[in-house]
């Protein structure tokens, strides 16, 4: 049983030492900050005694969730100028995601744009953003279908990141506090796209 019991014990101590625990340490003698080096020694350069930065990744921001905040992004518009989404708090908006190139985009806009004609931006605002496009793209676009409303620029998708875009379109509806009151992710034709602001329309 002796020999066991030594493995059991070298264990544990390899154990604690690889583990950092908190045996007790031997107090370090302090060296002289005059004492020279031994003739075989190098001197090391005082750059490299620095300690590397040690580099933080940052957290992504959590998913979007229905009651909590819109995140807020700025992007450029097609107009020119940064605009932000949180410039239009105090009014119901329909964030939406699409590109110039998406089928299913290109059948939805035009129900968007004959609803927002008809409710006004005082009723209903609506931010679409393009995602990954260039400015020339997106003019055309907007003349093709007469889109009133405005158009943001985000060819590095960092608004998507945002919403966890993984499909185009989508839409996320927000109050006029800021708020997320829901998404829907693909092609909402007109039937839908009036249900949906029958309910969140006064």
């Amino acid at each position: 049983m002796r020999p066991r019991c030594y493995l059991i014990v070298a264990l544990a101590l390899w154990i604690a030492v690889a583990l950092g625990a908190c045996a007790p340490q031997p107090t370090p003698t302090p060296v002289p900050t005059n004492t020279p080096l031994p003739p075989t020694a190098t001197p090391v350069p005082a750059a490299a005694m620095t300690a590397a930065p040690t580099l933080v990744q940052p957290t992504p921001p959590p998913p979007p969730q229905i009651g909590k905040p819109a995140p807020d992004f700025t992007l450029e518009s097609l107009d020119g100028g940064q605009v932000a989404l949180s410039d239009f708090h105090g009014t119901l908006v329909m964030l939406s995601f699409f590109a110039t190139w998406c089928p299913h985009c290109q059948a939805e806009t035009p129900h968007i744009v004959k609803l927002y004609n008809e409710l006004g931006p005082e009723k209903l605002q609506v931010v679409a953003v393009s995602l990954g496009e260039t400015r020339d793209k997106v003019e055309a676009y907007r003349q093709e279908y007469n889109v009133p409303y405005p158009l943001l620029l985000d060819p590095q998708g960092l608004s998507a990141n945002l919403y966890y875009v993984q499909s185009i379109p989508l839409n996320v509806f927000i109050d006029a506090d800021g708020l997320i009151l829901s998404g829907y992710g693909g092609e909402l034709d007109e039937a839908q796209l009036r249900e949906i602001l029958a309910e969140l329309i006064p």
